[in-house]
Protein backbone atom coordinates (compact mmCIF):
# COMPACT_ATOMS: atom_id res chain seq x y z
CA UNK A 1 0.00 0.00 0.00
CA UNK A 2 1.29 3.50 -0.70
CA UNK A 3 3.22 5.24 2.06
CA UNK A 4 3.34 8.96 2.65
CA UNK A 5 6.53 10.08 4.29
CA UNK A 6 6.55 13.32 6.22
CA UNK A 7 10.04 14.79 6.34
CA UNK A 8 11.33 17.09 9.07
CA UNK A 9 14.55 19.00 9.51
CA UNK A 10 17.16 16.91 11.31
CA UNK A 11 18.81 19.21 13.85
CA UNK A 12 21.88 16.95 14.05
CA UNK A 13 23.21 18.47 10.83
CA UNK A 14 22.50 21.37 8.48
CA UNK A 15 20.52 20.33 5.42
CA UNK A 16 19.64 16.90 6.82
CA UNK A 17 16.10 15.57 6.93
CA UNK A 18 14.50 12.85 9.07
CA UNK A 19 11.36 10.74 8.96
CA UNK A 20 9.77 8.01 11.04
CA UNK A 21 7.35 5.44 9.72
CA UNK A 22 5.42 2.81 11.66
CA UNK A 23 4.79 -0.25 9.55
CA UNK A 24 3.44 -3.75 9.77
CA UNK A 25 3.72 -6.71 7.48
CA UNK A 26 4.88 -10.27 7.17
CA UNK A 27 8.15 -11.30 8.82
CA UNK A 28 10.30 -10.77 5.70
CA UNK A 29 9.30 -7.11 5.22
CA UNK A 30 12.05 -5.73 7.48
CA UNK A 31 14.77 -7.44 5.48
CA UNK A 32 13.11 -6.31 2.24
CA UNK A 33 13.08 -2.69 3.47
CA UNK A 34 16.74 -2.85 4.49
CA UNK A 35 17.61 -4.31 1.08
CA UNK A 36 15.58 -1.66 -0.76
CA UNK A 37 17.39 1.14 1.10
CA UNK A 38 20.77 -0.35 0.30
CA UNK A 39 22.74 1.88 -2.00
CA UNK A 40 21.28 5.12 -0.62
CA UNK A 41 24.77 5.89 0.61
CA UNK A 42 24.03 9.17 2.41
CA UNK A 43 21.09 7.72 4.33
CA UNK A 44 21.19 6.62 7.98
CA UNK A 45 18.43 4.33 9.12
CA UNK A 46 17.11 1.87 11.64
CA UNK A 47 14.46 -0.69 10.85
CA UNK A 48 12.91 -2.60 13.72
CA UNK A 49 10.74 -5.62 13.11
CA UNK A 50 9.01 -6.53 16.34
CA UNK A 51 8.85 -10.20 17.29
CA UNK A 52 5.60 -12.12 16.90
CA UNK A 53 4.31 -15.32 18.46
CA UNK A 54 5.99 -17.30 15.67
CA UNK A 55 9.00 -15.18 14.66
CA UNK A 56 11.85 -13.49 16.44
CA UNK A 57 12.33 -9.81 15.80
CA UNK A 58 15.14 -8.10 13.95
CA UNK A 59 16.84 -4.76 13.83
CA UNK A 60 18.81 -3.33 10.93
CA UNK A 61 20.98 -0.25 11.33
CA UNK A 62 22.86 1.53 8.57
CA UNK A 63 25.32 4.41 8.53
CA UNK A 64 27.47 5.53 5.60
CA UNK A 65 30.66 5.01 7.63
CA UNK A 66 29.85 1.59 9.08
CA UNK A 67 27.57 -0.03 6.52
CA UNK A 68 24.73 -2.30 7.58
CA UNK A 69 24.32 -4.26 10.79
CA UNK A 70 21.65 -6.83 11.63
CA UNK A 71 20.74 -8.09 15.07
CA UNK A 72 18.11 -10.65 16.01
CA UNK A 73 15.77 -9.67 18.86
CA UNK A 74 13.93 -11.80 21.38
CA UNK A 75 10.34 -11.28 22.51
CA UNK A 76 11.42 -8.79 25.20
CA UNK A 77 13.29 -6.63 22.67
CA UNK A 78 16.78 -7.76 23.68
CA UNK A 79 19.43 -8.20 21.00
CA UNK A 80 20.48 -11.85 20.80
CA UNK A 81 23.59 -13.62 19.61
CA UNK A 82 23.74 -17.22 18.49
CA UNK A 83 26.21 -19.70 19.93
CA UNK A 84 28.23 -19.55 16.70
CA UNK A 85 28.37 -15.76 16.83
CA UNK A 86 29.61 -15.83 20.44
CA UNK A 87 32.24 -18.40 19.50
CA UNK A 88 33.31 -16.11 16.65
CA UNK A 89 33.68 -13.21 19.11
CA UNK A 90 35.88 -15.38 21.32
CA UNK A 91 37.96 -16.45 18.31
CA UNK A 92 38.42 -12.82 17.23
CA UNK A 93 39.71 -11.96 20.71
CA UNK A 94 42.33 -14.71 20.30
CA UNK A 95 44.86 -14.77 23.09
CA UNK A 96 43.52 -11.47 24.45
CA UNK A 97 40.53 -12.53 26.58
CA UNK A 98 40.08 -8.95 27.81
CA UNK A 99 38.91 -8.17 24.21
CA UNK A 100 35.93 -10.55 24.36
CA UNK A 101 33.51 -7.90 25.75
CA UNK A 102 34.52 -5.52 22.94
CA UNK A 103 33.92 -8.20 20.30
CA UNK A 104 30.51 -8.99 21.80
CA UNK A 105 29.62 -5.27 21.87
CA UNK A 106 30.62 -5.02 18.21
CA UNK A 107 28.46 -8.07 17.36
CA UNK A 108 25.53 -6.44 19.16
CA UNK A 109 25.94 -3.25 17.10
CA UNK A 110 27.45 -0.89 19.66
CA UNK A 111 29.28 1.17 17.03
CA UNK A 112 26.06 1.65 15.03
CA UNK A 113 24.11 2.57 18.16
CA UNK A 114 26.73 5.13 19.17
CA UNK A 115 26.77 6.76 15.73
CA UNK A 116 22.98 6.82 15.41
CA UNK A 117 22.38 8.05 18.97
CA UNK A 118 23.42 11.58 18.01
CA UNK A 119 20.64 11.65 15.39
CA UNK A 120 18.08 10.01 17.68
CA UNK A 121 18.76 12.48 20.48
CA UNK A 122 18.57 15.51 18.18
CA UNK A 123 15.25 14.31 16.78
CA UNK A 124 13.80 13.79 20.27
CA UNK A 125 14.99 17.18 21.53
CA UNK A 126 13.57 18.90 18.46
CA UNK A 127 10.19 17.16 18.46
CA UNK A 128 7.15 19.07 19.63
CA UNK A 129 5.90 18.35 23.14
CA UNK A 130 3.07 15.85 23.27
CA UNK A 131 -0.04 16.34 25.32
CA UNK A 132 -1.54 13.35 27.02
CA UNK A 133 -5.17 13.41 28.01
CA UNK A 134 -6.74 11.29 30.69
CA UNK A 135 -9.85 9.65 29.34
CA UNK A 136 -12.47 7.85 31.40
Amino acid sequence: MPVRIRWYDQPAGPGLQRAEIAWSGRAAVGAELATALRGWNDLRYEITQEPTATDTGSRWMYTPDLGIHHTAMDHEGNATLTEDRIRHCIALAGNRPHRIPDEIDRALGRDWDEELEHYRRAAIEESAPRRLHLVG
